[in-house]
């Protein structure tokens, strides 16, 4: 707590209730640099000691009602007079007793008229002395408090520095550890399927294998590209979840169909993975044609991920999943019967590439991508996740997302559900516009068992011209990355001359809104690489019969 020093010039009281005997005392200290205030009462003296910071005071015995010993007394109970040098003066009380009394209520001096000016005056001199000297002191424990301060404010201020450097240092490990496990996983992730793609296919090429073996080795090269494909997409997702590109694309499904289908799926990876004593199990509590309006592709995609996850982590027991309707959401659950989780893990088990470790360190694999993307994107569908679990026991994962429930799928949703196996277009003539010798050949294989007529533009101004001059162009696949002329352009220029001329983009890019760019350029639809032969042919088939 800082001091505060008196004013500058110091001030003495006189209390006296004669105003001869205050202007004989305003005589006697009129050499000094002081202000003097008078006081007629020790009422008066009372409250001028509480309004003003004195250096001393002189106080008569004598006074009515209130004599100099009382005034004294009171004055002392007043803080910042506790310790304020005194003087009483007396022409009445001489003797030694009233003097002793006078020192004992906390006088400093106790002196007789009539009063000797110069004995006053030096008297006066002393204490001014001493309050000069406490008035330095003062002022140095203000300056000692205010550099003790300003201290203590750096000391802070240096430990909060450190403090963020420690966290600054610590978040830069984290990070740097992080990035060697994500590369370190990236490789092991990438090299273990093209480890496969690259062995089988050499394989192929040798020859020398029967129907049965080329079979199974396409089927095993067909399954590592698909691993491939999710590892890439993962990457993308957690690129676009960050920057907040990701976008949520409701729709309507069929709910029950959706699980019906995982359970198919995953029934067969554990066959797979010779674990065929692994029961799946589906709860469902709405009936078969129950349609929700949600983003069906980002909702399988968290069940794929967390049923994933369960036949990854499970040896023994089952599996079993579902939903079941509460209020106005729907709450979904994957159980298993695994290895569980830890409760330290439980934390960051959302974390971006954590993975779960168990107590023999068997190493399960993937990127550790997967339940950091499947909680961002329940939450982006307007949910939440959270999970429960007993090691070496099981886990529940738990996810909300609102219940939009709809009476009927729209035309295009009925559409995707049609499966058409046998597609006869040779009365048609497609051009595929592609500037990748690879690509056009996958196209044009996946297209010839329909007979359709297949034209093929490598660059945008030469799609533009066949367009003009042959009008028996039906279709267009229009890759967007071309060179010369971008597809974009080239499907500007061509609808300007033939407007009802369909076009459908193929691209390669990933990021969201490229869809809304391509129908921006005139395209009917969209299709992003790579491209699933089944996708195509369906996608040409609502066109090219139009």
């Amino acid at each position: 707590m800082t001091i505060k020093p008196m004013c500058d010039k110091p001030k003495i009281m006189i209390v006296d209730d004669d105003d001869v005997q205050i202007n004989i005392f305003e005589k006697f200290v009129g050499e000094l640099d002081v202000e003097c205030i008078s006081a007629n009462s020790g009422f008066e003296a009372l409250k001028k000691a509480k309004e003003n910071n004195l250096a001393m005071a002189v106080v008569d015995v004598s006074m009515p009602k209130m004599d100099g010993y009382e005034t004294v007394m009171k004055m002392r109970e007043d803080g910042k007079n506790k310790h304020l040098p005194i003087i009483f003066y007396s022409a009445v009380y001489s003797e030694n007793y009233y003097a002793q009394k006078g020192l004992e209520t906390g006088a400093v001096d106790f002196i007789q008229k009539p009063i000797n000016p110069k004995i006053l005056h030096e008297k006066i001199k002393v204490f001014l002395n001493i309050y000069e000297q406490n008035q330095k002191r003062i002022e140095l424990i203000n300056q000692l408090e205010d550099t003790n301060k300003k201290l203590n404010d750096e000391i802070e201020q240096r430990k909060v520095i450190e403090e963020k450097l420690r966290e600054a240092k610590e978040q830069a490990e984290e990070s740097e550890r992080l990035k060697t496990a994500f590369l370190s996983n990236m490789s092991h992730e990438i090299r273990t399927p093209m480890n496969a793609i690259i062995g089988f296919s050499d394989l192929l090429v040798k020859g020398g294998l029967s129907t049965k073996q080329q079979n199974e080795f396409i089927e095993i090269i067909n399954s590592n590209t698909y691993s491939l494909l999710n590892l890439i997409n993962d990457i993308i997702d957690i690129s676009k979840i960050e920057s907040g590109l990701l976008v949520i694309k409701k729709t309507e499904c069929k709910l029950n169909k959706i699980l019906e289908q995982l359970k198919i799926y995953f029934e067969k990876e554990l066959e797979k993975l010779n674990k065929n004593h692994i029961k799946i199990f589906v709860d469902k509590v709405k009936d078969e044609d129950f349609i929700l309006k949600t983003d069906p592709l980002r909702l399988k995609q968290v069940l794929n991920n967390l049923i994933g996850n369960a036949v990854k982590f499970t040896d023994n027991g089952s599996i079993s999943f579902g939903y079941k309707i509460i209020d106005n959401k729907i709450e979904f659950f994957v159980k298993d019967t695994g290895i569980g989780i830890k409760s330290k893990q439980m934390e960051i088990v959302f974390q971006r590439f954590m993975q779960i470790e168990n107590n023999n360190t068997k190493l399960y694999g993937g990127t550790g991508l997967g339940l950091a993307i499947s909680k961002n994107l329940v939450e982006l569908l307007g949910g939440k996740m959270w999970v429960e679990s007993e090691e070496n026991k099981e886990t529940i994962f738990h996810f909300t997302i609102p219940l939009e429930e709809v009476t009927e799928i729209s035309e295009i949703e009925k559409e995707k559900e049609v499966e058409v196996n046998n597609y006869n277009w040779k009365d048609k003539k497609i051009l595929i516009v592609e500037d990748v010798e690879s690509n056009f050949w996958f196209v044009r294989e996946a297209l010839r068992k329909t007979h359709v007529k297949i034209k093929w533009a490598k660059d945008g101004n030469e799609a533009i011209d066949i367009c003009k001059n042959d009008d028996e162009i039906d279709l267009v696949l229009m890759d967007i990355q071309l060179p010369i002329v971008d597809g974009y352009h080239a499907t500007r220029v061509i609808k300007k001359h033939r407007k009802d001329l369909k076009i459908i983009a193929q691209t390669a890019y990933a990021m969201p809104g490229e869809r809304e760019k391509s129908l921006q350029a005139g395209c009917d639809e969209y299709l992003g690489k790579p491209i699933r032969v089944k996708d195509l042919l369906r996608m040409v088939n609502r066109f090219i019969d139009n």
